[in-house]
């Protein structure tokens, strides 16, 4: 059994990939027997929309900061829930002007306050930590979930006052395309000396596991793949969450459109001009996508429940798949999207992309690169396979793979490495050094 210090600003009820990767192998670990203390932040949410945690963790609230914290209560007091039209009325967050003013703000924010404006969360967090040592708490291990790159930092200050060693899980490296370009070489400088001061480090993907060690010359054996796993879920209702037209081709994605790195415009574009096809979007859009406004073959929901997603995704006719545009990074939901066991039509942007890399080998579904003459063509052959009852036919969608991709082996491949990291700690070395 392994005592673990998660040092995590986003988890439930925060809905985003790393609270609910979160939130997953933390209830994994527990089952497995392993002791585990979440150390997060107390907001207030209008809707849940995340699964329900594990009674046996220990999860220690704290302000996430003055800011943050009042937009919070602001955000819970003043604005209701509000019933989207789905046959259940799922419930969905309304976006106000409070909201485009917030993120606006807070947008402003991050640009100021390095390496974001969660690391307002600091001292907060410090004082918890301080607590717990005080109380006689004394952990195995120190794991601090990215993002925010402040996690880390808490993990690393945590992991020397308790003297137990630290992993950090990049969910996703603290310099990537999405940071500000003016700061690219400073979240660089820094991402190395996260890398350097931490005993180990998780990523998601291969591709970032060999990108991170080559660019900071960091051994191979400091970082290990972990990669977004998915549920065993039973089979849902004979019926969906929302009112699927079964006279259409029923193509659904869920997950969240960037602008700046996951957009799929010509595919987005051919969809509009198709008859029999009706695209669902679940989740957030961050940016501006005029193909999907005033569109009668595509459909916004916004968020909704995790587990209402679930069935939709092993309701739905076909599974929209959208790379990133970076090679090191990998879209969690197409673990989710394994285990819906569904046809998965995948969208990229050319180049290497493990994604369709694994939806190749694994023979789950199509590839299509976003221009305008291959999607036309793949969105007929998609519907003259759904018009004859031959979806499925050439691909393998039996479960022979939720074993090894279940976040219970998740869980095991994390326990595994942190073995490691724990054992070379012990010898008083500083891990893979």
């Amino acid at each position: 059994m392994m005592r673990i210090l998660l040092i995590a600003y986003e988890f439930p009820p925060i809905s985003s990939a790393q609270s609910l990767r979160w939130a997953k192998l933390a209830g994994e670990l527990s089952d497995q027997g392993h002791d585990v203390t979440v150390l997060t932040t107390n907001f207030r949410v209008v809707n849940k929309l995340t699964p329900d945690l594990k009674a046996e963790l220990t999860v220690i609230r704290t302000c996430p900061g003055i800011f943050m914290s009042l937009t919070n209560r602001i955000q819970a007091r003043f604005f209701s829930a509000k019933r989207r039209d789905v046959p259940d009325g799922i419930l969905v967050q309304s976006k106000p002007m409070f909201i485009r003013l917030y993120r606006r703000l807070r947008g402003i924010l991050n640009q100021v306050v390095f390496p974001d404006l969660r690391t307002e969360w600091y001292p907060f967090a410090r004082v918890a930590i301080g607590h717990l040592l005080r109380s006689g708490y004394k952990p195995d291990l120190v794991v601090g979930s990215h993002e925010p790159a402040i996690d880390i930092e808490l993990a690393i200050h945590a992991s020397r006052s308790f003297g137990a060693p630290s992993i950090a899980d990049l969910g996703d490296p603290i310099d990537t395309v999405y940071s500000p370009k003016w700061r690219r070489r400073l979240d660089r400088l820094y991402e190395a000396s996260l890398i350097r001061r931490v005993d180990g480090i998780t990523v998601t993907i291969e591709e970032a596991r060999q990108v991170l060690s080559n660019r900071h010359k960091a051994k191979i054996d400091k970082f290990a793949v972990v990669p977004q796993g998915f549920d065993r879920c039973a089979a849902p209702e004979p019926r969906s969450t929302i009112a699927f037209n079964r006279a259409c081709l029923n193509i659904v994605f869920t997950g969240t459109l960037y602008e700046k790195f996951r957009y799929p415009r010509f595919f987005l574009k051919k969809l509009r001009e198709q008859s029999e096809v009706r695209l669902w979007i679940i989740g957030n859009l961050v940016g501006e996508f005029p193909e999907i406004e005033n569109s009668e073959s595509i459909s916004f929901l916004g968020t909704l429940q995790y587990s209402a997603v679930r069935e939709i995704q092993m309701m739905a006719d076909v599974l929209l798949s959208v790379a990133n545009k970076q090679s090191e990074q990998i879209p969690g939901k197409i673990f989710e999207y394994f285990g819906a066991q569904r046809p998965i039509l995948h969208v990229s942007f050319g180049g290497d992309d493990p994604t369709a890399a694994m939806i190749h080998k694994y023979k789950r579904g199509w590839m299509v690169r976003d221009a305008d003459r291959d999607c036309t063509e793949v969105l007929g052959d998609i519907k003259a396979r759904w018009r004859s009852n031959s979806l499925e036919e050439l691909l393998d969608l039996d479960s022979a793979l939720l074993s090894e991709f279940s976040w219970a082996r998740r869980a095991e491949q994390f326990i595994d490495f942190a073995k490691k990291v724990k054992k070379k700690d012990a010898s008083g070395a500083s891990a893979f050094e």
